[in-house]
Formats: C-alpha cells, structure tokens, sequence
C-alpha cells in the first residue's frame, strides 16, 4: 500500500454517534492518520472520543460554527498536505469490516480515477444494519454519463483522489443544500468516476436525520434548479437531461420528504418541493420511486410510534 490516504470525520452535535464512527476507522489495521473537525457548540464531541485521541488521530475544534460546506472544505483540504487520497466519514456513519483493504484494492485497479465510491448499507441508531445498500449498481463513468450517477454516492462512501480536488476545488457555498452533488458532477467532468462491488459503509438513519428540515426551507428549490443549471454548464447536456435524471434518481427522498413535511403539517413546503416537478417529467420509474418513498416514511413513522 504505497497510496497515503488520511480520513476526516467532519462533526456537529454528534457525540450519540461520533465515537462508534471513530473506531470502525480505528479498528482496521490499514488505517494510518485520522482528523476529526469538530463544528459543535460545546465539548460533548470531544468528550465522547477524547480517550482515542492518540498519535496519527487529530483532533481539531473550529472556533465558530463554520456551517456544513466550510467543514466538509476543512476535510478535503487535507488534499493539500501532502495525502494522496481523502476519505471522509460523517459522525453518524461508520465503515463496515474490511471496508479500507476494499477502497485499498480499488485504488490499485483504478490508479486515475478521480473518486472511488461503493455501496451504502442502511443501519438503525444501534448500528444494526436494517437493508444492505441503498445502491448496488457499479460502473465507471465520466463527463456526460456521471451525471446519472454523481446523485447516489454518498459523501462518507467516498474516496477522493487529491489530484481531484486540486483540479476542480472544494465545494461551493453558492449551493448549500446540494454541495456534495454539484462536486462529484465536477470531478465526473474531469475524471473518472468510480463505483465498485461491495458495500464497505453504513448509514445511520435516525431522528436527528429530518431536524434541521432542509426541504422545508423556502429557497430550497431555487437552490436545487440553480445546482442542477450549474451541472448543465458543466457536462454539455441539455437542461431538461439533467432534471429529468436528477427527479428520477431522487424520486424515493422526495417521496420520504413530502410525505414527511405533510404529516408535519407543512403543506406550504411540500408544495415548493412539488413545484420542482413538471407534468412532462412523470414517467413510470419516476412514479415507483416517489412511491418507494413515500412508504419508507410511513414505515419510519409506524417504527417510531410503535
């Protein structure tokens, strides 16, 4: 293993989860130099870890909060320190056994890829995996094809060539709810994207998941329209493409969502998120993920109560 890759676990009121996230990182013989940025407004974080924290684990408390975009740029700065790949896990995720030899394994086979990806397994609050991966379609794309792919990775199941981010840089805070996407549709732009066999991570879905209600904001869906124009310019596809890939790959969260904001009485917001749809835009897998949805936050809300 001559590729240095250090990871970075950007956290904000993650004391609940943050130590499981730290030692599924520390558990695995691979693992060499680990940072964790810490957004919180108190030490809760720092206290839940403080006894892992050893040499090669980095521990660093922003002063203010510098919001999800400006932690997640902290992470991927580590580009810029001599690491030749950045991975990145968030406090309420974790990786699966074997999951670093995994990404180790996929590097050797893809040397140019500009980011490695895998399949994300679904777990309760008690780490108990609930459905084994969201997505288990690989492949390996670029340029005009990433696009129908940059909308199912998910941050902590990535794997960032440094190359990568000093090409393309960090994410852009002119698009706060979708950052992350518009970033790996402008390292597709440039290079290869790849998604291998296996499902190396774990994502926790718990309550705090819907707290800070991102869909419910009223600039959301300017906000979406604007990232996807932005992957537009960058892939030379057409404009309708690009919504219509990014609606049907995301139908069963907007389905979660507005079902989510109906039961929560905010019909206003379910509307705005609605308005994203176009009546030419239906078709039938659309409609079946929209479904998919919908029944995942019914099941969630049943679990919850019962």
């Amino acid at each position: 293993m001559n590729n240095r890759i250090a990871f970075a676990l950007p956290v904000y009121n993650g004391a609940r989860f943050v130590r499981n996230a730290l030692l599924s990182l520390l558990d695995q013989a691979e693992v060499t130099d680990v940072y964790i940025y810490d957004n919180g407004p108190d030490e809760q974080n720092y206290l839940a870890i403080q006894d892992l924290i050893r040499e090669r684990v980095f521990y660093h408390r922003n002063e203010n909060n510098i919001g999800y975009v400006g932690n997640i740029n902290k992470c991927l700065n580590l580009a810029l320190k001599g690491y030749d790949y950045i991975g990145i896990l968030h406090h309420d995720d974790f990786h699966l056994p074997g999951s670093i030899q995994g990404f180790f394994d996929a590097i050797k086979q893809h040397p140019n890829a500009g980011l490695i990806t895998c399949s994300v397994a679904q777990a309760n609050t008690t780490g108990e995996l609930t459905q084994p991966a969201f997505c288990e379609l690989n492949y390996l794309s670029s340029g005009p094809e990433a696009v129908r792919y940059c909308w199912s990775i998910f941050c902590s199941a990535a794997i960032y060539r440094s190359d990568a981010i000093k090409e393309v840089g960090m994410l852009s805070d002119n698009y706060p709810y979708s950052a992350d996407v518009e970033h790996f549709a402008r390292i597709g732009s440039k290079f290869d994207i790849v998604k291998v066999p296996g499902v190396f991570i774990a994502s926790r879905l718990h309550e705090d998941n819907y707290r800070y209600e991102t869909w419910a904001k009223s600039d959301f869906p300017l906000s979406f329209l604007s990232m996807l124009e932005r992957i537009e310019e960058l892939k030379g596809v057409p404009r309708c493409a690009v919504r219509q890939i990014a609606l049907t790959e995301n139908a069963s969260l907007f389905g979660s969502v507005c079902t989510y904001l109906l039961l929560k009485g905010k019909i206003s917001a379910a509307a705005r998120l609605g308005s994203l749809f176009h009546f030419k835009d239906f078709n039938l897998k659309l409609l079946k993920g929209f479904v998919r949805g919908i029944r995942a936050e019914l099941k969630i809300l049943w679990r919850t109560r019962t």
